[in-house]
């Protein structure tokens, strides 16, 4: 462990090194390759990624084409400080964790409206397509002085395309293995003042893939079987643009009739159980400019969610609806040169019908500021002071500060430093509040206090290079555990102390107008239970289960006339099954490799573009969750027609 913390950290020094050392930036008229300013928007204000007090990493169209990405999953998971949490090949659930914390602890945003359902508390990152996704920014750390609720580990926030202001037609399809196919079609409209997309796509597979059962005594490959799919999307995207102001309208639905296999405990499976989810999105969002210091903007966002589940083994058949329906209003303004505040409110209405949950509804009424502030004219550095206020109608609300800051060092203008510090807290969901066998309504928030710093390094020399080492800590109070009260019932309690810490490296390189993009990150996670659920709690000082101590993923892709070569390489450390950490039931370390490769061939009607990847290319066996095995090697090839 300590040689492959010393062995990151020099390189990460020397990579930073080389950076500070590098020559000096040519004047503007001598740079081949300039670099860009990249904006994200995390942040309520948008921010030069330079100058921001906390990392994020942006995944947009051009990288996530050229990696061979498929969901919001994957690109969100190659993130630094992320884990990726699959149950299985395909059309299996994948969400994001961040910072050593589940995913409940990650709050995800569609076009900076609340995505996360308030039942659950999570996303399934995998039946969100990169169909119609812009960029995908991932931001670790503490954000619910910005966003609010469930923003303890991190954000992560979907931007979904602007149309193109011209005509346009797009159609394709693909194979691969598991029996997978795949159809998808666009067309796109528009002009000076607007522009129209719409889309539909649908994949299906058998996923019966091969995996090996080894439990000690025997060992043989099986196949995976009760995990197809059928998944099948749509969405409308409109844009308007008049005097300076912009209205933007998204519609998207998505249903997925998936299998859901049991837990591989034996050669013998039985693998009935089926999921079907429906999910409805709309929003509408308009930004008018008021004079060159001032503007307004105002959103609103309505989510419908059903959920059924079957399972004839255990004679279970139940179903869960979720609406929430969310309007957002913020003023932008420009008090003074170097001096910017977002301000506004938000309001939510949740509410939930099911057979295993009782009917309830959730108000939510929330007030924020956040802004930036260089209070020096002659020193680089600017304060990013963050305050909101959140009241719930069924559970305590609060207050939740947080300040950030990033500094150029003065001798070495390229080398900045940067941190934040704040409070954070995530609220129960509704299955801990209301489920109808065991939910407890006097739950309380948990409540967080968060920070991390870290130092930054970027240089030019026929492109962009990055270099950053970020350290981190969480400490999370009242955590909410679900525990036995009975022979067959469990109810949840605010009992234990968690507290994640670590560090992040990354460095990227972006060449010759980004036809070379490389990007490596690394993280050690400590996260550990600081006090337990009960009196001499086994649990204590021990590392929370499934969440490696370190991880690691490097990706990168060529692109140069007309073809495009991408590798993409993952790390995972072992894990512990258990919160005990007993050394009999963990998950051993494994390797992952993709390839992906693409051509285009170019016509005067249009282009034509041929993709074929190869996923876990050794076949490595490995799991991330227990008794989910993942699939071995495997292909999938795919066409598209471009007008």
């Amino acid at each position: 462990m300590m040689t492959g913390v010393f062995r990151c950290m020099t390189t990460i020094a020397l990579m930073i090194s080389l950076l500070v050392c590098a020559p000096e930036t040519p004047p503007d008229s001598a740079r081949l390759f300039p670099m860009t300013e990249q904006v994200v928007t995390g942040q309520r204000l948008p921010v030069d990624v330079t100058r921001l007090p906390s990392p994020v990493q942006t995944a947009d169209s051009q990288f996530i084409a050229a990696a061979g990405i498929r969901t919001a999953a994957e690109a969100a998971g190659l993130a630094s400080g992320t884990l990726l949490r699959s149950y299985g090949g395909g059309g299996a659930l994948r969400s994001v964790s961040l910072r050593g914390l589940a995913p409940e602890y990650s709050l995800v945003l569609l076009d900076g409206f609340r995505y996360t359902s308030f039942q659950i508390g999570t996303v399934d990152l995998g039946l969100v397509s990169v169909n119609d996704i812009d960029r995908v920014e991932t931001a670790p750390g503490g954000g619910s002085a910005v966003y609010g609720a469930d923003a303890v580990g991190g954000v992560i926030n979907i931007i979904t395309r602007r149309p193109a202001r011209a005509f346009g037609a797009e159609t394709g399809a693909g194979f691969g293995s598991s029996g997978m196919e795949h159809w998808s079609a666009s067309v796109t409209a528009g002009g000076t003042d607007g522009s129209l997309r719409v889309s539909a796509e649908r994949e299906r597979a058998s996923n019966r893939y091969p995996f090996v059962y080894d439990d000690g005594a025997v060992r043989m490959t099986l196949e995976r079987s009760g995990a197809d799919y059928v998944s099948t999307a749509g969405s409308v995207m409109a844009a308007i643009q008049t005097g300076g102001s912009e209205f933007r309208l998204h519609l998207r639905a998505s249903d997925a009739d998936r299998g859901q296999p049991t837990t591989v405990s034996g050669p013998v499976q039985d693998n009935r159980a089926r999921l079907h989810d429906a999910d409805r999105f709309v929003s509408l969002r308009g930004t008018v400019p008021a004079g060159e210091s001032f503007a307004l903007s105002a959103g609103l966002a309505y989510r419908n969610n059903r959920q059924s589940y079957l399972d004839p083994r255990i004679g279970l058949d139940a179903w869960y609806e979720n609406d929430q329906l969310q309007f957002v209003h913020q003023t932008d303004i420009v008090v003074a040169e170097g001096h910017s505040v977002a301000a506004g409110f938000d309001l939510i209405i949740a509410s939930i019908a099911s057979s295993e949950v009782h009917a309830s509804r959730r108000r939510q009424f929330s007030i924020f500021a956040a802004s930036s502030h260089r209070p020096f004219r002659e020193v680089d550095l600017t304060l990013y002071p963050a305050l909101r206020y959140d009241s719930y109608s069924d559970i305590a609300g609060g207050v939740s500060p947080r300040l950030g800051i990033n500094a150029a060092v003065p001798w070495l203008p390229m080398l900045r430093v940067r941190g934040t510090a704040g409070r954070n807290y995530r609220v129960p969901t509704f299955n801990d509040l209301y489920w109808i066998q065991g939910g407890n309504p006097s739950l309380r928030p948990e409540r967080a206090f968060s920070a991390d710093a870290g130092v930054t390094a970027m240089t030019e020399w026929h492109g962009l290079y990055t270099a950053e080492a970020t350290w981190f800590t969480v400490r999370t109070t009242d955590k909410i555990v679900w525990q036995p009260v009975s022979s067959s019932l469990w109810s949840p309690k605010n009992l234990s102390e968690v507290a994640s810490s670590g560090t992040e490296l990354r460095f990227s390189a972006e060449l010759f107008e980004r036809a070379v993009m490389v990007r490596y990150s690394h993280q050690f996670t400590s996260a550990t239970v600081v006090k337990g659920g009960s009196v001499n709690d086994p649990s204590e000082g021990k590392q929370l289960p499934y969440t490696p101590k370190e991880n690691s993923a490097v990706t990168a892709s060529f692109t140069g006339g007309g073809a495009s070569f991408s590798i993409i390489h993952t790390f995972t450390g072992y894990r512990f099954e258990t919160a005990e950490n007993d050394p009999r039931f963990v998950l051993s370390s494994h390797s992952v490799t993709d390839l992906h490769l693409t051509y285009t061939y170019s016509m005067s009607a249009g282009s034509i573009v041929l993709s074929g990847g190869i996923t876990n290319l050794f076949g490595t066996e490995y799991t991330i969750i227990t008794g989910y095995p993942m699939p071995l090697r495997q292909y999938r090839c795919s066409v598209r027609f471009i007008h």
